[in-house]
């Protein structure tokens, strides 16, 4: 959990410190993020952070979140199945390139990220209503045919 923190933290102030990434309504919020974790994060995001429990509740946030991001480089996913939850809702996932992911996401209904700069590319295009709009749509489509 503190690598996946760590890399979050790391994301959420290289995405807010770049002058060249426009993303300024961006509002972060982290499920299960261990107390000893927040103010790292809450910084990072510089205090544009809300924090949830951990618990069945938590799915709820997907049916209003935009963007499911989804960066822990340590730890390789064998099947997201909230990833699978989040294109269900419309949420759509930015996330590492990696595991049971790339099975899951097309180039039409997420993204699959390297590198910190493909995470703040497709952030600040997820920033366009339309482009943002068209994934979702393209999301729960997907979901629907697969999961």
């Amino acid at each position: 959990m503190h690598t996946q923190c760590t890399e979050m933290a790391r994301l959420a102030g290289a995405v807010l410190s770049n002058p060249e990434c426009e993303v300024p309504e961006v509002r972060w919020e982290f499920v299960g993020c261990p107390d000893a974790f927040r103010q790292e994060l809450s910084q990072a995001c510089q205090q544009r952070a809300t924090f949830h429990a951990a618990n069945w509740e938590a799915r709820s946030h997907l049916n209003r979140w935009h963007v499911l991001l989804y960066h822990n480089p340590d730890v390789v996913e064998t099947f997201g199945r909230t990833v699978a939850e989040a294109m269900r809702a419309g949420c759509v996932p930015v996330v590492d390139n990696a595991g049971g992911f790339c099975e899951q996401i097309g180039p039409q209904n997420g993204y699959l990220c390297s590198e910190l700069q493909e995470f703040m590319t497709a952030l600040e295009e997820l920033s366009s209503r339309e482009t943002w709009k068209k994934r979702s749509t393209c999301c729960r489509e997907t979901a629907e045919d697969l999961f």
